[in-house]
């Protein structure tokens, strides 16, 4: 039986460089210097506002679970705040949508995480400033190409190369670890399997997140309520 992540992907042949899971703190970090940037933006700084996307979208992606390849297909009109402030959004376009077709509808509260819903309403803002006419959510007007999961990958390592942030000796960080990341942190604060399968896009009954991304080595952490603590269990009384 194998304790880690990283011991099952040794044991199947893994390369010198297997992934490691993302901690929680560093998107956290991520998101609270990206809430910073967005009240003092000048939109018509490019680098910046880049910057500001890269972090934003890796904090987004994290509390979703770390799902790159749907926020790709995230539109602008798949995503909406409520009178009450909660944001809901969909997924069109995704990875085993016909399977998972009950999974791409989300409701998250206005209590769930303030700080990532401030900074998705301000970006919202921002984009109507910039005046991008991508129907992307994430995309930039001087971004070259559509989306897709491969550059949320390449999000995540600019954020990590500008904060020099490296992973132990022998491993990477990679969209990978986002998954691995998330589920593991939730995981250790008490999340219910059955919430990671649905939050996570997952079927009921998918074994993946247990033998391919939560690292049952991975403790229990602040970073990981701000982001998952809305999900546990309410207390019995």
């Amino acid at each position: 039986m194998f304790t880690t992540v990283t011991e099952l992907i040794n044991a199947e042949g893994g390369s010198p460089d297997s992934f490691s899971y993302l901690p929680p703190e560093i998107p956290l970090t991520f998101l609270g210097e990206a809430v910073q940037r967005l009240r003092v933006l000048d939109v018509s700084d490019q680098a910046t506002v880049t910057e500001i996307r890269d972090d934003l979208a890796i904090a987004f992606g994290y509390a979703d679970f770390g799902r790159s390849q749907s926020q790709a297909g995230l539109k602008v009109n798949d995503i909406v705040f409520e009178h009450t402030g909660a944001l809901k959004f969909q997924f069109r376009e995704a990875k085993n949508l016909t399977k998972n077709k009950h999974n791409l509808a989300f409701r998250w509260p206005v209590h769930s995480n303030p700080a990532l819903l401030r900074g998705m309403k301000m970006w919202l803002s921002v984009r109507d400033r910039i005046g991008s006419l991508s129907t992307q959510f994430w995309q930039l007007p001087w971004d070259k190409k559509r989306l897709v999961g491969s550059d949320f990958d390449a999000m995540l390592q600019r954020s990590l190369k500008r904060r020099l942030i490296t992973p132990e000796k022998g491993f990477v960080y990679s969209s990978h670890s986002s998954r691995a990341g998330a589920q593991s942190a939730a995981a250790a604060i008490g999340v219910t399997i059955v919430t990671i399968r649905r939050m996570g896009g997952y079927s009921p009954t998918s074994m993946v997140p247990e033998e391919k991304y939560i690292d049952p080595s991975c403790p229990p952490s602040p970073a990981a309520l701000v982001f998952f603590g809305w999900l546990r269990p309410s207390p019995t009384t």
